[in-house]
């Protein structure tokens, strides 16, 4: 069944499906029109392993997919208690352009200070 979250966005668990070897949870989020999304929902394939994420669709308002996220599991190790990716590739279908983030080290479980997150530090990219 669908979820609303305080923010308005709709949530919802699919059916599990296989992104090549692997089970996925499979979630969709729905932004309430309020939010100004560019997206109509975007719908996440999840390793069950892992918790990460093995591939995002963003459908764009009218149904089109404008872009996908994806992750190759064998760039997946384990820190700590949790799993990262540490190469994503995001394909813009409308743009017909591709973007690859690889990470070097990552760092768990740091203190950071809560005046990076303030609407102004997310503003300026600091």
């Amino acid at each position: 069944p669908a979820r609303t979250w305080r923010h308005g966005a709709q949530t919802e668990r699919l059916g599990d499906e296989r992104v090549g070897e692997r089970a996925a949870f499979v979630v969709q989020l729905v932004p309430p029109p309020e939010s100004g999304s560019s997206y109509e929902r975007v719908k996440a394939w999840v390793d069950q392993t892992s918790c990460v994420p093995l591939r995002m669709e963003f459908v764009a308002k009218g149904g089109s997919i404008a872009k996908e996220l994806s992750s190759d599991p064998a760039t997946f190790a384990q820190r700590g208690t949790i799993w990262v990716a540490s190469r994503f590739v995001l394909r813009d279908l409308h743009e017909q352009t591709e973007t690859t983030l690889e990470l070097g080290e990552i760092e768990t479980d740091v203190d950071l200070p809560d005046r990076l997150f303030s609407e102004r530090a997310l503003a300026q990219g600091n």
